[in-house]
């Protein structure tokens, strides 16, 4: 993993509090169905998002759709609310760019 990957991810971590990937959206009823008709029983999305200086996720750009386009959207919106703690190098806030990968399997 990149050097800003990894302090991207701890940082995550850390303005998270959860040791985990900030939430993402719930899929929508109607895009569920979809998914299940398709006979996928998982999607995988992978995204690329650059942080401000100040944490902010600054711009989100799709690398693989996940084939939902309606799902796709919201994945997107909800990157766009994320925050982190700044990225520093040489002690000072920089910014970073990281792809992330989603992956949303249908609950039982």
């Amino acid at each position: 993993m990149p050097v800003a990957a990894a302090a991207l991810a701890v940082a995550t971590e850390q303005a998270n509090g959860t040791g985990g990937s900030p939430p993402l959206a719930e899929m929508a009823d109607e895009t569920q169905a979809e998914l299940r008709s398709s006979g996928k029983d998982k999607v995988i999305g992978s995204y690329k998002l650059c942080v401000s200086v100040d944490g902010e996720v600054a711009t989100v750009s799709q690398l693989k759709s996940t084939g939902f386009a309606a799902y796709d959207g919201k994945i997107i919106d909800e990157i766009k609310r994320w925050r982190y703690l700044p990225y520093i190098y040489d002690g000072a806030p920089v910014p970073v760019c990281t792809a992330v990968t989603v992956i949303y399997a249908v609950p039982g």
